[in-house]
This record gives structure tokens, C-alpha cells and sequence, in this order.
């Protein structure tokens, strides 16, 4: 998974404070949360699920069309 900026004001300030780019280091600060996942690929994906999981609800956002294999798309 390569690590890519929104390009939002704030993000660089809000880095692990409410932005993440790593769901395995960072999954615990959103347990139970409402979040945010972009991203319409595997990585993307398998980060909305694993948040489904600790409880979050998940809004998932893409640029268009889903893009993850089919066979990880569960949710």
C-alpha cells in the first residue's frame, strides 16, 4: 500500500489525529467511530472491512468505480 496525501488544508496537522494512512498501526484509535476510508482498491477495501469489524461505521469513498477483486469485496 503506497501512502498518498488528499491534498486537504489540514491534512499534515490531522496526521494520526483524525487522518491515517495505515488502518493495521492506527486501527484502535477508531474503534467504534464513525470514519472515512478512500480509496476504491484492495487496500482500501480490506480497511473498510477491518473498521467494520471494531465496530465503526464505515462510509467508503472512491474516484469512480470499485476497483478490488471481487473476491475481497464482503461487505
Amino acid at each position: 500500500m503506497k501512502k498518498r496525501k488528499l491534498g486537504i488544508p489540514g491534512e499534515d496537522r490531522l496526521q494520526r489525529k483524525g487522518i491515517s494512512y495505515s488502518s493495521v498501526q492506527d486501527i484502535d484509535l477508531f474503534k467504534g467511530l464513525e470514519v472515512v476510508v478512500i480509496g476504491g482498491g484492495n487496500s482500501g477495501v480490506q480497511t473498510a472491512e477491518d473498521l467494520f469489524r471494531i465496530g465503526c461505521d464505515v462510509t467508503l469513498v472512491t474516484q469512480g468505480k470499485m476497483i478490488a477483486d471481487k473476491k475481497i469485496l464482503t461487505i
